[in-house]
């Protein structure tokens, strides 16, 4: 096995693709997921049974959270991979001339800039037992400023944003023990 590697938002596109790549190169997958659709993971644990654990966690829920760690924790005491990938799109329509719905784009920001937070935050430890220590956030091209040519998607540009920069912060902490953090768009 080369591994053990945690993906959060693995029911679907990205997420989905991620785990059947890393079970496929001999990794211990462990997916994270706020709902299941029908089907869309089944096929893969019938395919890896002995190498994929599903679970449900809700990045914005600290209970959630500190269940799913409870429940990794009776597979593997360590983490070589974190990839926090569950984020959401919210509202991409709306410009500064319309009626912009904060708790809608703060909702966004919960997800996609302060879950991956709270996840490295509850699962660092288990990461920096590996020798690997890697953390991947996935972001976008979106959460660029200097490439931005977006006039609205405010919670999502805005969350990636901010991602980015938890990126920066994480890495230059856990670069002096070894550890790195990559920044996926």
């Amino acid at each position: 096995m080369e591994g053990y590697v945690f993906i959060t938002g693995a029911d679907r596109g990205l997420g989905l693709s991620l785990v059947k790549k890393f079970a496929d190169n001999g990794f211990f997958v462990i997916a994270g997921m706020h709902g299941k659709k029908p089907g869309s993971i089944d096929g893969l644990k019938a395919s890896y049974p002995d190498s994929l654990e599903i679970i449900k966690i809700e990045v914005t829920d600290e209970k959630s959270i500190a269940d799913a760690y409870e429940k990794i924790k009776k597979i593997t005491d360590k983490l070589d991979i974190i990839i926090n990938n569950a984020a959401v799109l919210g509202d991409i329509e709306k410009t500064i001339e319309d009626r912009l719905d904060f708790n809608e784009i703060a909702g966004v920001m919960n997800i996609n800039t302060l879950g991956p937070l709270r996840i490295t935050n509850v699962f660092y430890s288990m990461l920096m037992k590996s020798d690997t220590k890697l953390l991947v956030n996935i972001s976008s091209e979106a959460g660029s400023i200097g490439q931005c040519e977006r006039k609205g998607w405010f919670g999502y540009c805005m969350s990636k944003t901010a991602l980015n920069m938890q990126s920066v912060l994480l890495h230059n902490y856990m670069f002096e023990s070894g550890g790195q953090v990559q920044t996926c768009s």
